[in-house]
């Protein structure tokens, strides 16, 4: 009967101390920090572009994510801090970015996008109707 496999059957032991500092307090998601911690020897360039590397791994984004829910970092948890912030009243800019964040979460409200632009319209089209002028706008304007 085959032995149930674990991390280090995916990740060195270098790679889990990296996970492990990711998710601390001290590093936590600092990527650079983290892996110069696991690397001793290793510089701060190094660490940043191989840092970055070891962050597109499923095998270590898996783990990292298994920390974290081991922590107690899922969805409800967060749901209840959300709540909390959107709740409380000492901080007023807190408070509104969390209503904001959970009216996004909810899909109550869209980003939207104000588009302006500058034209002239030439003088034989003032003299048509709105209806005729908005055409004229519509063909002049490239929406792709």
């Amino acid at each position: 009967m085959a032995s149930k496999k674990t991390w280090k059957d995916w990740l060195n032991q270098n790679q889990i101390n990296f996970c492990n500092y990711y998710v601390t307090e001290e590093f936590f998601c600092s990527w650079t920090k983290s892996y110069m911690k696991a690397y001793p020897k290793a510089s701060e360039t190094t660490a940043r572009i191989e840092a970055s590397k070891f962050l597109t791994n499923p095998n270590i984004l898996d783990y990292i994510d298994k920390l974290l829910i081991d922590m107690g970092l899922n969805d409800q948890r967060v749901d209840k801090e959300l709540a909390k912030l959107v709740l409380q009243d000492d901080e007023k800019p807190v408070k509104l970015n969390a209503i904001k964040e959970y009216n996004k979460l909810k899909q109550r409200i869209e980003d939207k996008l104000k588009v302006t632009w500058d034209f002239k319209i030439d003088w034989e089209v003032r003299e048509k109707s709105m209806e005729d002028i908005q055409k004229y706008i519509e063909s002049k304007i490239n929406w792709n």
